[in-house]
């Protein structure tokens, strides 16, 4: 449950970043991972086609005023559990785990850019100010 929690902030917070500019960073992002997991081909397309998916229906869900905060949760809770559901039946044991590994890198990085970001916005406390 724990890995799910990580992976729905994770794929949010990359919600995000690919709002900016989704399609050169998707496509950098693609490449990397096809790389450092040793994806196939077909494996490639496959997991282009789940988080393409993912990232609409997560974006739709998000921008559904007809749902309260709650049900949006859930929902986007569900979605996050098919979604990862779909990622482990398509790679095998040894690449679903570099995914997480490579995941949770990617979650640490956007993390810590975040925390960058906030103390520069007016109002928040920099490094050696008071």
């Amino acid at each position: 449950m724990k890995l799910l929690t990580v992976l729905f902030i994770m794929l949010t917070a990359c919600n995000i970043a690919f709002a900016q500019d989704s399609t050169v960073l998707h496509h950098k992002l693609s490449r990397k991972m096809k790389q450092e997991l040793a994806l196939s081909g077909p494996q490639s397309r496959q997991l282009q086609n789940i988080e393409t998916s993912f990232r609409r229906q997560a974006r739709s869900i998000r921008r559904d005023e007809t749902l309260s905060s709650a049900e949006k949760d859930a929902q986007l809770r569900r979605l996050q559990q098919t979604h990862a559901g779909q990622i482990k039946a398509l790679l095998s044991a040894t690449q679903y785990v570099q995914y997480q590994q490579w995941m949770a890198k990617s979650q640490e990085r956007w993390q810590r850019a975040q925390r960058l970001q906030d103390r520069q916005l007016p109002g928040k406390t920099t490094p050696g100010k008071t």
